[in-house]
């Protein structure tokens, strides 16, 4: 797959500016909040999943359908001085490896990237210290860890009681992705059982009591569909 293209920063915003939401630079190419512009991959916009779910929900620059997330997170998770973003703007987030956004929104386009965002990006990480659950700060490493050198973990409860991992209450507001580190951590222990041997059990998962709370819309909290 074709990597994106950073081109140079733009300098045409002092840093202290708002953002403006004119985030097009070109029809080549995408500029993000950040100010950096980023060239779209061949043929991003003939995506199949364009066709399925239509140009609005894929990513400008790798064309992939990304995942709904809530505009709290933004405000949570990008630098202070690029959150001024109106709103009832809905935004999506993209999990694919080698692209340089984040989140991003299709019409109007906006987009930012990971130099935009407050805490790393694991989806955007090959590193073995990538978070895997941002609210007890629990890395890719210390799952593998717990599962290869010490051999107590074979399935996601195993995990949570020994790394306290998937076990937080505050995913809408930690984790890039607005929604809970499940399928991370999961992946985690799919990666460390498979590198001895082993396979996952995996079950149907029940969350913890209070696990990923995240806002409703009349201001309660409510745990997400898992």
């Amino acid at each position: 797959m074709p990597t994106a293209s950073p081109l140079e920063p733009s300098t045409d915003r002092a840093p202290s500016q708002r953002p403006t939401h004119e985030t097009t630079a070109s029809p080549l190419e995408v500029r993000a909040i950040s100010g950096t512009a980023y060239a779209r991959w061949p043929k991003a916009f003939e995506n199949i999943a364009l066709r399925r779910q239509g140009w609005q929900d894929a990513c400008p620059v790798c064309g992939e359908a990304g995942d709904p997330v809530g505009l709290v997170t933004l405000r949570a998770l990008l630098r202070r001085d690029l959150r001024g973003i109106p709103e009832g703007e809905s935004f999506r987030y993209c999990r694919t490896l080698h692209c340089p956004v984040v989140w991003y929104r299709g019409d109007p386009m906006l987009v930012a990237d990971a130099a935009a965002a407050r805490v790393p990006v694991n989806v955007k990480m090959t590193e073995a210290a990538r978070p895997l659950c941002y609210c007890l700060r629990v890395d890719e490493a210390t799952v593998i860890r717990e599962v290869v050198e010490r051999g107590c973990c074979s399935t996601l409860e195993d995990v949570q009681r020994a790394t306290r991992a998937n076990t937080g209450k505050a995913c809408h507001v930690t984790n890039p992705s607005g929604s809970c580190c499940e399928r991370d951590v999961l992946g985690a222990l799919a990666k460390g059982l498979a590198s001895v041997g082993r396979q996952a059990q995996i079950v149907t998962f029940q969350a913890l009591e209070g696990c990923c709370v995240r806002p409703t819309s009349d201001g309660a909290v409510a745990p997400p569909a898992h």
